[in-house]
Order: C-alpha cells, then structure tokens, then sequence
C-alpha cells in the first residue's frame, strides 16, 4: 500500500513538460569503429548497427575523458586517431545536438 501511496504521489507530480526534457541528456555506448570522424568542433558516429551515422557539435563544454579520467583535445585526437578502443562512451545534449562528454575506453574498472 505504501508503494501504491509514493508511486500515485509521484505520478500527479509528473508533468508533461518534464516528460519532454526528460530525456534530453543520453548516454551511447559505442564500439570504438563506430567513431566516424572527430575534431575539434564536431564528431560522427554511428550510435547503433543499423542508424545512419550522426554528426554532433563539440564545444567548449565538452568532456573528454580515458576510462573515466579527463583528457586534453590534443589527448582524445590521439586517441581517436589511434583506433584501438573497443567501447567509446558518448553524452548527446539532444536539444542542441552537441556532445557533452566523450569517455574513450569506457569504465575504469571492468568491475561494475
């Protein structure tokens, strides 16, 4: 019954302006050839097997990161031109079309 009483409080509290900023931020989990093209001001992925591939605008206030730990531009080009990460996490701003992090090499931990 508890349950029922938060979930219902809850639920008259959820607008539908909410329901649409809900989702703006997104996280993909891409493997490393799905990186199409970077640069300092743009990149293009492919963000599943069957999508087009994307092009998203890197700014200022993009993250760039190694297993979690923050890099330079110079860092992740080196990075990107290398090729061999197997899993590049990517954060879409969807409202703006641009990317707010780009994590190569996914976890620090292979432990979850």
């Amino acid at each position: 019954m508890k349950q029922l009483l938060v979930t219902a409080a809850m639920l008259i509290g959820f607008s539908p302006l909410q329901a649409e900023t809900l989702n703006r931020h997104i996280a993909y989990y891409i493997p490393g050839t799905d990186l199409v093209t970077f640069s300092r001001s743009a990149l293009t992925a492919r963000l599943c097997d069957d999508c087009a591939t994307e092009r998203f605008s890197v700014d200022a206030d993009t993250l760039f990161q190694e297993r979690q730990s923050n890099i330079d531009l110079s860092r992740a080009t080196e990075l990107y031109l290398r090729r061999n990460q197997e899993l590049i996490f990517i954060g879409v701003d969807r409202e703006d079309n641009s990317i707010d992090y780009i994590n190569f090499g996914g976890y620090a931990s292979d432990e979850y």
